[in-house]
């Protein structure tokens, strides 16, 4: 524990492990059930079992990221930084790294940014419910980016200044793309995998790209998979279908 304490410290001098967490659950009647499931389990083993099972409904959503789970989730701990709780994901790579994940609270309400709500609302159902019912969020904790962005950090593209504008072509259009569009994962660097809300096909989303032309059309989930897993584990075969 001191040794991830220490890690997490060099980011946030505020955070805090909950070494005894049964009694948060007591007292805090609005942490999900499965939390509170995993929490009072006999053994970290158990634990992880009822988080894996949780996630487990979304495979259609984040089927290579469970899949990572399942072969390299060595812990989940849970968290503290001014009174507001999180999951901490300890994992390790092939290449026996470990990487830390936050997961947050499920949302209630959008408050913590009243400026996309209108664009939430045109989100698609499969993006939303995982906000709402899993985390709020699913981050590398250091970063705060490389995976589902929480939202109090979902951003609006358009309210952005991209200079890379004005040197591509159909700017006009790519602009209004831009001012409805929300950036859900953002890989650290300035680049986003984003969704168009008023995009007729919700299954495609885009890379937007602070230095070069955007890729567009792209399979909105495939991709966040993908994406994932060039930020955790290079040597990860994402498309590999050898396992069930």
């Amino acid at each position: 524990m001191e040794e991830v304490l220490s890690f997490l410290w060099r980011f946030n001098k505020e955070v805090t492990i909950i070494l005894e967490p049964q009694q948060i659950f007591i007292d805090n009647e609005e942490l999900p059930t499965y939390w509170k499931e995993a929490f009072n389990s006999t053994t970290k083993e158990d634990k992880l079992k009822v988080i894996l099972n949780e996630w487990s409904k979304y495979n259609g959503q984040l089927r290579e990221v469970n899949r990572f789970l399942y072969k390299n989730l060595l812990d989940v701990l849970l968290i503290e930084d001014r009174e507001e709780y999180s999951l901490l994901y300890i994992m390790s790579n092939s290449k026996g790294e470990t990487s830390y994940y936050q997961g947050r609270l499920p949302i209630k309400n959008m408050m913590n940014n009243s400026g996309i709500v209108e664009l939430w609302a045109a989100l698609p159902d499969d993006v939303k419910v995982i906000y709402e019912e899993l985390h709020d969020g699913w981050v590398y904790y250091p970063s705060q980016s490389n995976g589902l962005s929480p939202i109090v950090n979902l951003t609006i593209l358009g309210e952005d200044e991209w200079g890379v504008l004005e040197e591509l072509e159909n700017a006009d259009v790519l602009q209004t793309k831009l001012n409805q569009s929300i950036g859900v994962f953002h890989n650290g660097a300035g680049s986003y995998l984003a969704i168009d809300a008023y995009e007729v096909d919700k299954t495609f989303g885009f890379f937007w790209f602070k230095d070069r032309a955007p890729k567009l059309d792209v399979h909105f989930w495939g991709m966040f998979n993908a994406w994932f897993f060039v930020s955790i584990d290079e040597d990860y075969n994402v498309y590999a279908d050898n396992e069930s």
